[in-house]
């Protein structure tokens, strides 16, 4: 320390060693460690903001979707689903789109084409006209459910009417539909299949649950 400060002192003062010794000989290194701790920084402040997701459900329909509306679905998924990922919270995104949206029409159609390209979207709710168009078999977007253990709608094998759950009449909900892409089916991937076991896993949690009064049996 001592023959720091007798370097310094020797050099003309500290400004002076700093812009003639210092940061002549040293700039690069240290505007590079800046620049690699700066980024450091930023990657680990936006990896703790950024919510880590243990499932992701896509709901598409002609009209906007409250957020109110999918809170019954969300408590019953939630219940069958546990924390995924361990961080001690049970978080799943439920991303909307608006099909026939004046505005946002197009933007919310690119949702659902990228929904439909993101393997971790495994379960689709849908309103009756959406799901009779996208799981047509013109389209071919979705599964035959029977494939994965669950009872279709007669008319369609691809898509499941959830009127007659209770939780669905009581958020108004009750002309929604059950879609959905299992794309393990024909991968054989382990992640791919044990992310379809916990998607079945709350599907079977909601198709379950309380039936309509004027549905029960």
């Amino acid at each position: 320390m001592n023959k720091l400060k007798s370097r310094i002192e020797d050099a003309g003062g500290f400004r002076h060693w700093f812009a003639n010794t210092f940061w002549y000989h040293y700039k690069w290194p240290v505007i590079a460690a800046v620049v690699i701790l700066t980024v450091l920084v930023y990657t680990t402040v936006d990896a703790i903001r950024t919510p880590k997701y243990d499932a992701k459900i896509a709901v598409i329909a002609t009209r906007n979707i409250p957020d109110e509306q999918l809170s019954g679905v969300r408590e019953i998924f939630a219940d069958a689903l546990g924390d995924v990922n361990g961080d001690g919270k049970v978080n799943i995104l439920f991303r909307t789109a608006n099909l026939y949206d004046a505005e946002y029409a197009e933007e919310y159609r690119e949702v659902f084409y990228t929904c439909l390209g993101d393997e971790d979207y495994i379960i689709y709710l849908m309103d009756d006209l959406t799901s009779a168009l996208y799981s047509s078999e013109t389209m071919g977007y979705f599964d035959d459910l029977s494939e994965l253990g669950i009872e279709s709608d007669p008319d369609n094998p691809c898509r499941r009417s959830l009127a007659d759950l209770e939780i669905m009449r009581r958020y108004d909900a009750e002309d929604w539909y059950l879609c959905m892409l299992d794309r393990s089916l024909e991968s054989g991937d382990e992640d791919l299949a044990a992310a379809s076991e916990r998607a079945l896993a709350m599907v079977n949690a909601l198709l379950n649950s309380e039936k309509a009064a004027d549905s029960a049996g």
